[in-house]
């Protein structure tokens, strides 16, 4: 690994100007947990492209292993909206806010990365995150609480409640013969 960094380094003080070779440092610098040196090259990636998605994430995550968790949570949220949808980071956020003591936040993001990517689950995070989780209010600054309830997966098929025909039927005669009048 120490070549391939030589190697990286070296590339990337001959070319000032190239993102992809500092992306590629960073990663490979946050993979030999050398943070500091990889927020470095991470700050030469941003004055190139300061709004790059991969480049947020990626320096998120340095943060976080850096226990500087507020900045970690800015630059995920910023990559977040700024790229596209990523279950890692989702997931990384989750973790973010379990530790500043955002449960619900930490739940709902657990909730969307492994709606995303499935090879995500954690049962026993996703327990630990549930269990400390408050309910959740049925309406803003309502006292009343919702249940903690878990959906399960229909099985019912089309067979089950007629066919597809008879729901086609139905839909024909409640929303596209109104529509027609």
């Amino acid at each position: 690994m120490s070549k391939t960094l030589d190697m990286l380094r070296n590339l990337a003080a001959q070319r000032p100007d190239d993102f992809d070779v500092r992306i590629e440092l960073a990663e490979l610098l946050t993979t030999e947990k050398q943070s500091e040196e990889a927020l470095q090259v991470l700050d030469e990636a941003f004055s190139l492209r300061p709004d790059n998605p991969e480049a947020l994430r990626l320096y998120g995550r340095v943060l976080y292993d850096l226990n500087r968790l507020a900045e970690a949570r800015d630059k995920l949220e910023t990559a977040s909206r700024k790229g596209l949808p990523d279950a890692k980071s989702d997931m990384l956020l989750s973790h973010i806010y379990d530790k500043l003591g955002d449960q619900v936040r930490a739940y709902e993001l657990y909730k969307l990365a492994v709606r995303r990517d499935r090879d995500l689950e954690a049962p026993s995070y996703f327990e630990t995150i549930r269990q400390t989780a408050p309910p959740i209010a049925i309406s803003p600054g309502s006292l009343e609480r919702g249940m903690d309830f878990e959906g399960e997966i229909s099985r019912l098929t089309f067979k089950d409640v007629g066919g597809m025909d008879d729901v086609k039927e139905q839909f024909r005669i409640n929303i596209i013969l109104p529509l027609k009048n």
